[in-house]
């Protein structure tokens, strides 16, 4: 037997042992159903993920057939979050869906406890409240409330950069939910705009804690229940020093990530944005700052406080220093004692969807007005002239990665499992895997010489004077479902996206100046749209790669 295949087959047979394991494993089993342990419990008394003491949130007898699911608000290495409307009621809450066989096979029982159990410790306006748990034989469920409003992330790339009343007010806010969830012995460890979301009333809520710990384990880089030891939790952006060099973590480590936050809000951008994971350490371990001239005094003084990289000294590290950050010139006027009380920014709303694509999705017209192009056996149609596009000279750069056809017999390297599933988690985190792959290295050594005849299958779907710059095959999300396309990147510059079996272009992800990539992990990537957020998976772990590849363009 030819032993690729082997591979194929043995992980299949283990996967199906592992699902067939976790679906007579109960919830009680996971110990997700632990609770609440009162701030005023002494140090040193068992932390709440050891509690016996029963949820606040109820355990209920739902099924998956009792929700409606919308759109895909979130993708993890082996979780999703969706809209969801409970059908007997009509009330919208955010659903989040945990494969029991990826928390069994990764060792995350601990980690997905200690979430559900952060969940039903905290209680405050501002972190978002779980409802209700419940499970079938695959998959754990936890019901969320729903931020209508989406996420800080998406106002930050619409307005460009927030004006400096709208920043202070949301900071105050996020400083506010900090503190509560640190009296409570919670470090977030992942604060990021793409975590902060908003109520319909405009108002911030911190979610997703599928990173925290408590106080009680920061001790460690990593708590227990993280997957591997040296690895680091957060996003590559927002991560402190500290936590890149091993060390103790404590309630500084959010503060950092606060500093980070405010200067994006200010500037558009991220603090120590870089082509990938290496670079972007390297500029946080180099402390490496690019102050726009037009920041104000006291919004710079402000950062360089929270960005200190000393955490004992850092802004909001102890008492002393939370007073003197809530102190400082940059939060004048703002009333700690009522932060939520008053009127939030308007919130600007996405443009209209006004076009959809043959994957039954809405997308954004561009401002070009050049809107979709779609093709049937290599022919493009449209309803609208197309121009004619030349290659402008140095604009492109040379493939790099082509993903063999599927009607051929290339075998992939990194064997997956028979139904498609692709697992990322391996891929993903530890410090010693910082160095941005090259896709060259990726490549399965059958394809190596057939790659001219591989871009020559995709090249029937450009227009004249246009060439590939980058494809790799992709997982395109919607809701709890996911197809699987080929990605195209052209040096014009567009993004195509076809079905590799019936050879169709599906749609296009439409070039505005707006456009950006957001690397969640080295498989998952979003582009980001004015309409709207793709969200994607790779199947080589080149997320960075792309959004490189990409930014090469713009």
């Amino acid at each position: 037997m030819d032993e690729r295949r082997f591979s194929v087959d043995r992980m299949a047979e283990k996967k199906k042992d592992v699902l067939a394991d976790s679906a007579q494993l109960p919830m009680e089993s996971l110990n997700l159903q632990t609770t609440r342990q009162e701030p005023s419990a002494p140090i040193g008394s068992p932390p709440s993920w050891q509690s016996d003491k029963e949820p606040r949130a109820p355990r209920a007898a739902f099924k998956p057939q009792d929700f409606k699911i919308g759109k895909l608000l979130g993708l993890g290495s082996y979780s999703k979050v969706a809209q969801a409307t409970l059908i007997a009621t009509g009330q919208e809450y955010a659903l989040k869906v945990m494969d029991k066989g990826h928390i069994i096979r990764e060792r995350k029982i601990l980690q997905t406890k200690r979430e559900r159990n952060i969940l039903d410790r905290l209680g405050h306006p501002g972190v978002v409240r779980l409802c209700f748990t419940f499970q079938d034989q695959q998959s754990l469920y936890m019901g969320l409330e729903l931020c209508p409003g989406g996420e800080l992330f998406d106002q930050i790339k619409r307005r460009g950069k927030l004006p400096l009343e709208s920043a202070r007010f949301y900071a105050a806010e996020v400083v506010d939910c900090l503190e509560h969830i640190h009296s409570e012995g919670v470090i977030h460890r992942d604060l990021k705009p793409e975590n902060l979301l908003f109520t319909a009333d405009g108002h911030l809520k911190l979610g997703d804690f599928g990173s925290a710990i408590f106080v009680d384990e920061g001790a460690y880089i990593t708590a227990p229940g993280d997957e591997r030891k040296g690895s680091f939790v957060g996003t590559a952006e927002y991560v402190s020093p500290e936590m890149l060099n091993s060390k103790h973590v404590a309630a500084s480590t959010d503060y950092w990530a606060l500093g980070c936050l405010i200067f994006q809000m200010l500037t558009g951008v991220s603090t120590f944005k870089a082509a990938s994971e290496y670079l972007c350490f390297q500029r946080i371990l180099q402390r490496d700052i690019v102050w726009p001239p037009d920041m104000p005094n006291a919004a710079m003084d402000l950062i360089d406080g929270l960005l200190d990289m000393n955490p004992k000294t850092r802004l909001g590290s102890d008492p002393a220093r939370l007073a003197a950050l809530k102190a400082h010139p940059f939060f004048a006027g703002v009333d700690w004692s009522n932060v939520r009380g008053h009127r939030a920014p308007p919130l600007l709303p996405a443009p209209a969807l006004e076009e959809e694509d043959d994957d039954g999705e809405k997308a954004f017209k561009s401002a070009t007005g050049r809107g979709w192009q779609r093709t049937t056996g290599g022919t493009i149609s449209t309803e609208r002239p197309v121009p004619v596009l030349s290659a402008p000279a140095g604009a492109f750069r040379r493939l790099v990665l082509l993903d063999p056809h599927p009607h051929r017999n290339f075998q992939i390297r990194n064997a997956i499992a028979d139904d498609g599933d692709w697992d990322c988690a391996h891929m993903g985190g530890t410090l010693e895997s910082f160095k941005l792959p090259t896709a060259q290295s990726m490549l399965p050594p059958e394809t190596s010489e057939s790659s001219r005849d591989d871009l020559e299958i995709w090249e029937r779907f450009l227009l004249p004077g246009e060439r590939i710059a980058f494809t790799t095959l992709v997982k395109k999300h919607k809701g709890f479902s996911s197809k699987k396309r080929q990605l195209l990147l052209t040096n014009t510059p567009r993004l195509l996206y076809m079905d590799p079996v019936k050879m169709v272009l599906m749609g296009t992800i439409p070039w505005t100046s707006e456009l950006s990539v957001r690397v969640e992990s080295p498989c998952n990537f979003n582009i980001w749209t004015p309409g709207r957020t793709y969200v994607l998976q790779d199947l080589h772990g080149l997320a960075w790669q792309w959004k490189a590849e990409i930014e090469a363009l713009q």
